[in-house]
């Protein structure tokens, strides 16, 4: 399988924002950490426009994929969501934008479908980050803690350009995040250094 450095170099400005960038490398990693083969699909914004389309189910299938994660979008993707379930492929949705009416699927994970989320206004990039965090929690409650300040910190740079107001848990994963992020290993953070 492909991993982030096989797709084909593209400007900066044909790619989605930096909560859709940083909520594929969240899931891309933590998904990776847990055994899965992953293979990453990051739209055009020129090509693709915005959200979950029917040819990247396609594209799935032909890539050998039995499971799409949509991040940072999917919420709206009712068609896609029809057409996936056609073709026998699992569709689970990570956003954080608000719904329309319908719901796509059973795998939703969305701070606004549901009133007993007390937080609605997260970025995607910590959806996906609370959606790793949960899936890789051991019977001990314990998380890999290399992974968590690698994936937090992605979370905490993805809350602060997509512009979250800095209160509650907002709040704490930004500190969180900011604690680990000038030490980080991660090639993306270190590139981000570099270049500032």
């Amino acid at each position: 399988h492909r991993d982030l450095h096989s797709f084909p170099t593209r400007r900066s400005s044909d790619l989605y924002d930096c909560d859709g960038v940083t909520a594929t490398s969240i899931m891309y990693i933590g998904l990776k950490k847990y055994g899965f083969d992953v293979i990453t699909r990051l739209p055009d914004r020129v090509k693709d426009g915005y959200g979950a389309k029917c040819y990247m189910v396609d594209e799935a299938i032909e890539a050998g994929c039995d499971c799409i994660i949509t991040v940072d979008n999917g919420i709206a993707a009712l068609d896609v969501y029809e057409y996936a379930k056609e073709k026998n492929i699992a569709f689970v949705v990570t956003d954080h934008h608000q719904p329309l009416n319908s719901i796509p699927g059973k795998f939703v994970i969305d701070p606004w479908i549901t009133d007993d989320y007390p937080m609605k206004n997260i970025c995607g990039a910590l959806v996906a980050y609370k959606f790793i965090y949960a899936l890789l929690q051991d019977d001990s409650d314990n998380i890999d803690e290399d992974l968590n300040k690698e994936i937090v910190s992605l979370a905490a740079i993805a809350t602060v350009a997509d512009i979250m107001d800095l209160v509650g848990e907002n709040r704490y994963y930004v500190n969180e995040g900011l604690k680990y992020i000038a030490s980080s290993d991660n090639e993306g953070i270190k590139a981000l250094f570099k270049e500032s």
